[in-house]
């Protein structure tokens, strides 16, 4: 495909979020509830059966997602690694939109000074 031949786009931010890390991360983990708040999603959740739990605060699972607005859309299948309390990677592949998705969360407990 002639579009794989080019450098990749990557794009890193720094965000301060007024959550708990905690809350946080539990929002970024839960792949069920993206449709309720991600702006165009239109359909997410985990693929039953693929949990697999490595210690109790380690593991992977799939997730599919559903993306789009008014006739267009897409769906793309993630496998998703989380590392309790503050690490997630989800790595998407292989559809019409992109080669690789590759996204890591790491979630950083910040005291906010007035």
């Amino acid at each position: 495909m002639f579009f794989s031949r080019l450098k990749p786009i990557e794009y890193k931010t720094v965000k301060q979020v007024n959550a708990s890390a905690k809350k946080f991360y539990d929002t970024v983990k839960d792949v069920d509830n993206y449709k309720l708040f991600l702006p165009y999603c239109q359909e997410s959740r985990v693929i039953e059966g693929s949990h697999k739990k490595f210690t109790d605060t380690q593991g992977e699972f799939k997730g599919k997602m559903t993306i789009g607005f008014k006739t267009i859309s897409f769906s793309y299948d993630s496998k998703i690694e989380y590392a309790d309390p503050n690490t997630i990677i989800a790595i998407s592949k292989g559809n019409n939109v992109f080669d690789e998705l590759y996204s890591k969360w790491y979630i950083q407990e910040h005291t906010f000074q007035k």
